[in-house]
């Protein structure tokens, strides 16, 4: 056997099976085929054994019990009916393991994820330990696809049907504390007792004291909505709704998990399976799958990036930061690092910025608290990873200093070269400068070599990307240090060249920019915005300028202007909005007043900006492709200049940078969906008719002349 190994106990009056899953050759255990087939003989071979009385299935991976089904298989999959018969067939292992004549507890330590939650819901008994590593879930719908193991048809039965929906289709990883709460597993024990509290559950019978979901972790209203048909429809029509407003629809896996779960409430496992599996079929050959999954790898393979090509240099570990500019950017990075216990040292200039920007970071632990995903005491120990300072004192023993002050070029070459006389001199020098040259602001610096973008998006405790921007001056053991620092700090980190704007605001910003010209045109900033949330987009091209603030966008506009030329020139509406003191959410003036759930257009903006709405027949395509084709050409523009490796990296920069749509795999994921062909005719088109910001990048038309595309496949 490659991947299980089974000893029995050596109780005579009660012998029990443990049977270890250890996969060769692999770092995790995983449902793979050949691994199905193993267990399946394994189990088979059990029950033809007279002599056993009980099994437990316990993981030798530390950390990790089972990550869950093998992905490469799921990606392979070419029809929706094989897809179904890849459910059908791994469905046969819970049941196989339910059919035993005898008891089966499940040991959980360590990730329990997919495949591998489905296949425990088969066991008689589930003990999970205590230990924060120990997560189970289903995060299937993330990839695209739903549970297709039993998942839909077991785990309803076991927490209820809102604790099912909570799981299955927000594609929640559960601590072991939820899990006992809720049902999903019936003891907790320290990891230490795992294997001998199992074999005593068995023993002693206690698992047969184990109750089915008996309501307790629900309240009373919600008991009995769970308990009669029409509150059950109820919860699934509360549930499509909330599933539609989120998604626009872009996502068919929520949907249809929840269409299967709602269906197989009543039914019998037989037809209930049958369901589950033609449901996964289904998803499993959708381009909207293909693309989610591949997403994940391209994020995996991220992981074991280096951004360097040398193998042999290890990062320097740090320990200790300091953050210069306590405003909402400042203030949220010292709040990240502090939370990632690193003591980190936050200056300004004076008290009352300091004050402000500690209130700001107890307001995101506070956020947490009111979650219940931290205690007061808690937060007050993250806070005290803080040190507030209006001086350079206190910064003899950093590894970092993270600048995020004005975007003002002289006033960070000063600090930067007062920051050199105060830092060990190992000490890393990183700028979260959104356009800025690295290489200017390090240009009176001795140490050019460890100064390095460090481009965090705001809000930082929400957005996953980080530019690590590199100088040609910027050491290799800078840029490695970096690159696993972001990694440390739970974010996505993706090396760029040091250039105008980088890689995410130098697309953005042609995109942002031909809205601008539609809405000169006369279509309204809200219907401009309604048109790209139906095309995918988290949020439309004017709410995203009163987010990050117009005067910001104003003038990496027009950075972007001075290096690149006219085909990046600035519409006049953002000079006429900053001028007029519209700055955006940051003072209440923009496009849109109001909170966010309650916004409204701002009609006012319009006179300000010389432009009016009119009536006009709706074509969204044509407004889509204007937009999305800016973006497209720009990123083949950056690829040309060498500013970021690979069409993978980009894609992955621009959905975890800006939310580009992951449904659509990506920016260059979709363009190549499109053909290249077609985007390089439809932006000759496009220049023709609007002038030379559709000018067609070199790069894009060496793939055409060539016969190449942006992947393989």
């Amino acid at each position: 056997m490659k991947a299980f190994k089974v000893r029995i106990t050596e109780n005579s009056n009660f012998p029990i099976a443990i049977v270890t899953f250890d996969l060769e050759e692999e770092k995790i255990n995983k449902i793979t085929l050949e691994v199905g087939e193993e267990l399946e003989r394994l189990i088979k071979d059990l029950h033809k054994t007279p002599t056993i009385k009980g099994m437990i299935l316990v993981s030798a991976k530390p950390d990790i019990f089972i990550a869950g089904a093998d992905i490469h298989e799921i990606l392979s999959i070419r029809s929706a009916q094989e897809g179904m018969a890849k459910s059908s067939e791994a469905q046969g292992l819970p049941t196989l393991i339910e059919s035993l004549p005898f008891p089966t507890v499940a040991a959980i330590h360590g990730a329990c994820l997919g495949g591998g939650c489905e296949l425990v819901l088969g066991f008689t008994y589930r003990i999970a330990t205590d230990h924060p590593k120990t997560q189970i879930g289903l995060p299937e719908v993330s990839l695209g696809i739903l549970p297709g193991m039993g998942g839909c048809v077991r785990l309803p039965k076991l927490v209820g049907l809102q604790g099912a929906l909570d799981m299955i289709l927000g594609a929640k990883i559960w601590p072991a504390k939820k899990c006992l709460k809720t049902g999903l597993v019936h003891e907790m024990v320290p990891q230490e007792l795992l294997l001998d509290r199992a074999i005593q559950v068995l023993e002693q019978g206690l698992w047969k004291k184990k109750k089915s979901f008996s309501f307790s972790a629900i309240s009373w209203g919600s008991f009995l909505l769970e308990k009669n048909r029409l509150g059950r429809h109820m919860i699934y029509k509360k549930a499509k709704d909330m599933i539609l407003n989120r998604t626009r629809g872009h996502y068919p896996a929520p949907l249809k998990a929840l269409d299967v779960i709602y269906e197989c409430l009543d039914r019998g496992l037989t037809d209930s399976l049958k369901i589950e599996a033609e449901g996964f079929g289904q998803l499993s050959d959708t381009e909207v799958s293909k693309n989610l999954i591949r997403l994940f790898f391209q994020r995996e393979v991220a992981k074991k990036q280096t951004g360097v090509a040398s193998s042999h240099l290890q990062p320097k570990k740090i320990k200790h930061a300091a953050v210069i500019g306590a405003g909402a950017m400042g203030a949220g990075i010292a709040q990240l690092l502090s939370y990632k216990d690193i003591s980190v040292r936050l200056k300004d200039v004076n008290e009352e910025a300091i004050a402000k920007g500690l209130k700001y970071s107890r307001k995101l632990y506070q956020d947490i608290v009111d979650k219940r995903h931290m205690t007061p005491r808690e937060l007050e120990q993250k806070m005290s990873w803080i040190g507030p300072t209006t001086e350079l004192y206190g910064f003899k023993k950093v590894d970092v200093v993270v600048e995020a002050v004005v975007e003002d070029l002289s006033i960070k070459q000063k600090l930067f070269t007062s920051l050199e006389a105060k830092v060990p001199h190992d000490a890393i020098l990183a700028t979260n400068t959104s356009s800025l040259s690295i290489s200017d602001i390090a240009a009176q610096c001795d140490g050019k070599d460890r100064v390095i973008g460090l481009h965090f998006f705001n809000p930082v405790h929400k957005m996953p990307l980080v530019e690590i921007v590199v100088a040609p001056e910027t050491s290799d053991q800078t840029i490695v240090t970096m690159v696993e620092f972001a990694k440390t700090l739970g974010k996505v980190p993706v090396v760029v060249k040091n250039s105008a704007g980088f890689l995410v605001n130098r697309i953005l910003m042609p995109y942002m920019n031909e809205a601008a010209y539609l809405l000169e045109e006369g279509i309204s900033a809200s219907t401009i915005d309604e048109v790209m949330l139906d095309f995918g987009m988290p949020m439309g091209p004017f709410t995203l300028l009163d987010a990050v603030g117009i005067d910001i966008c104003q003038k990496v506009a027009h950075i972007l202007h001075h290096a690149f030329g006219d085909r990046l020139r600035p519409h006049a509406i953002l000079d006429r909005a900053v001028e007029a003191g519209y700055f955006g959410n940051k003072n209440g003036k923009g496009f849109y007043k109001g909170a966010e759930k309650n916004k409204k257009e701002n009609s006012m903006i319009y006179s300000i900006l010389g432009v009016y709405p009119k009536p006009q027949e709706y074509i969204s395509e044509e407004w889509q492709n204007r937009m999305v084709f800016q973006m497209i050409n720009e990123a083949c523009l950056c690829l040309g200049d060498g500013v970021i490796k690979s069409p993978a990296d980009l894609d992955m920069a621009m959905i975890f940078g800006i939310g580009f749509p992951p449904f659509r795999g990506g920016l260059l994921r979709y363009a190549h969906k499109l053909g290249v062909g077609k985007v390089y005719s439809e932006l000759e088109i496009l220049h023709r008719r609007y002038g030379v910001r559709f000018a067609p990048a070199p790069y894009l038309k060496n793939l055409v002349e060539t016969g190449r595309k942006f992947y393989e496949n």
